[in-house]
């Protein structure tokens, strides 16, 4: 996740893109929720989100849009750190890690 956050950030701060999208393999969690033939798509912007899903049906790769819930950013507080990259519950590990990475990517619409 660090190394990804980086990345973000650099490419932010660096090219200035409009849209960001990012496809890592975080957690466990989505394979545990959608299996292995599905992709879990998180976005800041429900129609990105939308675009996303829908170019996956046109091409035949199986996405299903996963929810960025606000108030899970609690699992993200630390007490060493701005912000912590590992959740403070077992459970919704991936949409921390997916509030996480959204916290570094500024004004770029984010998937």
């Amino acid at each position: 996740r660090l190394i990804l956050i980086d990345a973000l950030a650099y490419a932010e701060w660096r090219f200035r893109p409009e849209v960001m999208v990012d496809v890592a393999t975080l957690t466990g969690a989505c394979v545990v929720a959608l299996g292995e033939k599905i992709a879990g798509v998180f976005a800041k912007d429900e129609a990105q989100q939308k675009a996303i899903v829908a170019s996956g049906r046109r091409t035949h790769e199986r996405c299903w849009p996963l929810p960025l819930p606000e108030d899970y950013k609690e699992l993200l507080k630390s007490s060493y750190a701005d912000i912590g990259n590992m959740p403070s519950s077992r459970y919704g590990g991936a949409i921390s890690a997916a509030l996480f990475l959204s916290e570094f990517v500024g004004k770029a619409r984010w998937a």
